[in-house]
């Protein structure tokens, strides 16, 4: 049930932001370990890559593997495989999963190190009892989501839900990290709109991690059997910028505070538009001192269009951003949350047949690596 509530909290956490990086190119029947900036954690596990006609290319564990090992150790807890090409702060990622298994998988960002990362797991439950199947940190029954923060090699559950996933689905999955804010979201239903979401976790934490990678996770699930096929799509990754300026906010020296040139008369940091003690200058004092204390014309006007400029600017964010409520949640470019067909080439849909023609086609992938091994 949709909530104006939650459509507010999920407001908050998906500011305007553009999308700054995606992939969904995967390298047919060859790992994808070591090609454009992909890394795993977890090296008994190649990740895959395959062309699924009608699909298009995506990635799948090739392992089924757990251990009693540390996070951090190389073992099965450290099966991710994240981009290094991603190195963000206040970023969200957006990509879809399928799985035959009844495991754990996920996505990982903020991710510094094999000890140091936030992770967005779904549990899935054993045999449909009420049972959590096999997961990394060894939960109880009842437990099938969780948003965790791994510090030091250490796992501290920032929220948890008994909801989780349903075992051949194609699922949508979007986490992320802005300023405080930590959260992550499940569509069971891949074309769903935005605001039909199926889990949502939300969470203020106030030591976050700073910058890093974004990726893939998967635990005890996946694999050469077809009951145990893993696998992901094109993953998106879109970076923030808050005051819709048309700088991202990992490099706008005012995050809330339109200021496209960036000013800042005295040097320190802060920007002139949101700098309360800056000094006044001669050249530029007069400018910063307009009535409503915001930075020179080009500031004001930036905050007032509530879009990035066509030039000049870092990024050019579009218009509006923040929440549509006609499609959903905006990216603050030209395309909705709402509608996966808009993120992906694949043209795919998450129930039905299109489901059953790809469980059909990793059969093929399935026999041909029996046959290699």
């Amino acid at each position: 049930m949709w909530l104006f509530g939650s459509l507010m909290v999920v407001n908050t956490a998906m500011a305007a932001s553009t999308e700054v990086w995606s992939y969904e190119d995967f390298p047919s029947e060859q790992s994808v370990v070591g090609v454009d900036g992909w890394t795993a954690g977890y090296e008994e596990d190649s990740w895959l890559g395959y062309e699924v006609e009608g699909w298009g290319n995506v990635v799948f564990t090739t392992t089924d593997d757990n251990s009693e090992d540390d996070f951090g150790d190389g073992g099965a807890k450290d099966n991710w495989l994240i981009n290094t090409q991603v190195d963000l702060d206040d970023m969200w990622l957006q990509t879809y999963a399928y799985t035959e298994d009844d495991d754990t998988l996920g996505v990982v960002f903020n991710f510094q190190n094999a000890e140091n990362y936030y992770a967005f797991w779904l549990i899935g439950t054993r045999g449909g009892s009420d049972t959590n199947a096999s997961n990394p940190i060894d939960y109880s029954p009842q437990v099938r989501t969780v948003l965790v923060k791994v510090e030091d090699g250490d796992v501290e559950v920032l929220e948890e839900t008994e909801q989780s996933y349903t075992r051949g689905t194609l699922m949508r999955l979007a986490a992320g990290a802005n300023d405080e804010r930590v959260y992550g979201i499940v569509w069971m239903d891949y074309e769903a709109d935005a605001s039909d979401y199926d889990i949502y976790l939300n969470h203020q934490d106030d030591d976050p991690l700073p910058r890093g990678h974004a990726g893939f996770y998967a635990y005890d699930a996946g694999g050469f059997d077809s009951d145990r096929v893993t696998l992901f799509g094109e993953i998106t990754v879109y970076a923030y910028d808050d005051d819709a300026d048309g700088v991202l906010d990992d490099e706008d020296n005012c995050e809330d505070t339109a200021n496209p040139d960036q000013q800042d008369l005295d040097g320190d940091g802060i920007g002139s538009a949101c700098d309360d003690d800056e000094g006044s200058s001669d050249d530029g004092g007069d400018d910063e001192g307009s009535d409503d204390g915001s930075a020179a014309d080009a500031g004001d006007e930036g905050g007032d269009d509530g879009g990035g400029p066509d030039s000049g600017g870092s990024w050019d964010t579009g218009s509006g951003g923040g929440l549509d409520t006609d499609d959903g949640l905006s990216l603050g470019d030209d395309r909705p949350l709402a509608t996966g067909g808009d993120l992906t080439a694949c043209g795919c849909s998450g129930t039905g047949g299109a489901v059953g023609g790809l469980a059909l086609a990793l059969l093929g992938v399935v026999s041909r690596r029996r046959r290699s091994v």
